[in-house]
């Protein structure tokens, strides 16, 4: 049942069970919806008072308000080493080590993010990558003839 989306009438039929008093156990044995998000609607309706049986239902507007997730964002997709990248690319070129990067950046700039954030940003590098291609190209090709007959 993880990540299932539900209606807002079964976020009613919820609520008029917990009204008659079913446990997040038993709504989740009745296959209505799993005990964390039970707890999570009961809390909202114990504090918006809608578990009391003298007072009606809320209408689906209100529902909705209360239980939908916003949506989420997608996540950026720059680097978060982007504002330091003249300072990390000449700290690499000069032959500094990735953690000692990592370590400079976060004494000087409070920088959050992980090494592997640091690292892999200075290990793209067009001067970095270029001794893999040339490696990689040599792989393609095969081994050198030493006897000239393959020419």
């Amino acid at each position: 049942m993880a990540n299932r989306r539900f209606e807002m009438y079964e976020y009613r039929q919820v609520l008029v069970r917990m009204r008659l008093g079913d446990t997040d156990r038993a709504l989740a044995r009745a296959g209505l919806m799993g005990r964390h998000k039970a707890a999570e609607l009961r809390a909202v309706a114990a504090a918006e008072g809608w578990l009391h049986k003298d007072s009606p239902l809320p209408d689906e507007a209100t529902l909705a308000a209360r239980v939908r997730r916003p949506a989420t964002t997608k996540s950026s997709t720059t680097s978060a080493v982007e504002p330091y990248r003249e300072e990390v690319l000449g700290l690499w070129e000069s032959g500094i080590q990735g953690t000692t990067i990592h370590d400079y950046l976060v004494r000087r700039h409070r920088f959050e993010a992980s090494y592997s954030r640091c690292a892999g940003s200075s290990r793209r590098t067009p001067s970095a990558t270029r001794g893999l291609d040339d490696a990689r190209l040599r792989a393609r090709r095969g081994p050198r003839s030493t006897s000239g007959a393959g020419r």
